[in-house]
């Protein structure tokens, strides 16, 4: 699979939540980071340490947008923090975020600079057509963390073969690896100005493009 074709369920207009994704598809090669993005990431994490000195990750705009849409759509965004807020949260108390490879560490960086959660996806892994729309009761879906992930009143991506992303935590299924060559980028814009998701999409592009193509390409 090579294209990423989705649509957006409806029904979130009855839960009061704009969707609007920032996607693309890429081919990449995955590699541990060079030492510029890694300095790179510590310096947006530092940057917003300094700049959200004394205030909560959750008063960021964007975030409280996406926690809205999580409230919108029935999960606690104090239970199941958005992507971004978790790492947000992270470089404000100083904490160590690990470098885990170039496409993670673009997506963190991303996610530092901007507010918004992403996610990262080995398109191979990913069946058919996808819909994003909220989880159902007894749905769930084991995360890259090998825990087990109730995705019940979360955003969520599914294709013909069930969940695999939100932007609340990624799927094992389709995690990107060392075998990964072709990825999907996923930029979760929910509740949030069009023109910001364009421009945090462009922002993701261009660090791909700029660390993680293979070579040649």
């Amino acid at each position: 699979m090579s294209k990423f074709i989705y649509s957006i369920d409806p029904e979130f207009a009855d839960y009061g939540v704009d969707v609007c994704l920032g996607t693309f598809v890429t081919p990449v090669a995955i590699r541990p980071s060079p030492e510029p993005l890694v300095a790179a990431v510590a310096e947006a994490a530092d940057a917003r340490r300094q700049s959200m000195l004394g205030e909560a990750a959750s008063s960021d705009p964007v975030v409280q947008a996406t926690r809205r849409a999580f409230k919108g759509c029935g999960k606690d965004p104090s239970r199941y923090r958005p992507s971004a807020e978790r790492l947000i949260r992270r470089a404000i108390g100083a904490l160590e975020i690990p470098s885990i490879s170039n496409v993670v560490d673009v997506c963190n960086l991303v996610s530092l600079k901007t507010g918004f959660s992403a996610g990262v996806y080995d398109i191979s892994w990913i069946v058919g057509d996808c819909m994003l729309r909220v989880g159902d009761a007894g749905e769930s879906y084991e995360t890259v963390g090998k825990s087990e992930v109730n995705i019940d009143g979360l955003p969520v991506f599914f294709d013909e073969k069930g969940p695999f992303g939100s932007p609340y935590m990624d799927s094992l299924r389709t995690a990107v690896d060392g075998d990964t060559d072709i990825m999907l980028f996923v930029l979760y814009g929910l509740n949030s100005p069009k023109d910001d998701i364009r421009t945090a999409t462009e922002l993701a592009a261009h660090l791909i493009e700029t660390w993680c193509l293979p070579e040649g390409a």
